[in-house]
């Protein structure tokens, strides 16, 4: 039940709010790790994430995944690796998440000031 996640809080409190209550809500939930979220983190997962490109127009993003690995985007990274129980469990979390996240009646509202789409990342 192993989950990194990165960025929930980073734009709005309220959208990091909802990524840990539908956690909440799951009946088995996942154990979430935000180490790789800390500013300053040598990974700069944050920063080098396909999220960010959204986060810099100001749109929250979560980035979730179950930690990096020798094979990770190499030619040798097969699906054999997959923990598929596990896989199983972060894709429903997903589903009721972004199911949460469209019943809003209204957009997250920001708690950071919008970053500039051109700006330098900083983690």
């Amino acid at each position: 039940g192993y989950v990194a996640v990165v960025g929930a809080s980073r734009l709005s409190r309220d959208f990091g709010a909802l990524v840990n209550e539908v956690n909440a809500r799951q009946r088995q939930p996942l154990s979430f790790d935000a180490a790789w979220d800390r500013d300053g983190h040598p990974q700069n997962i944050y920063c080098r994430s396909d999220h960010y490109h959204y986060a810099r127009y100001g749109i929250p993003v979560v980035f979730l995944f179950t930690g990096l690995h020798g094979d990770y985007h190499q030619v040798t990274d097969e699906p054999q690796y997959i923990n598929y129980p596990n896989y199983a469990r972060i894709t429903n979390y997903v589903h009721d998440l972004v199911l949460a996240a469209a019943e809003r009646p209204s957009r997250f509202a920001l708690s950071v000031p919008k970053p500039d789409p051109n700006g330098t990342c900083r983690q």
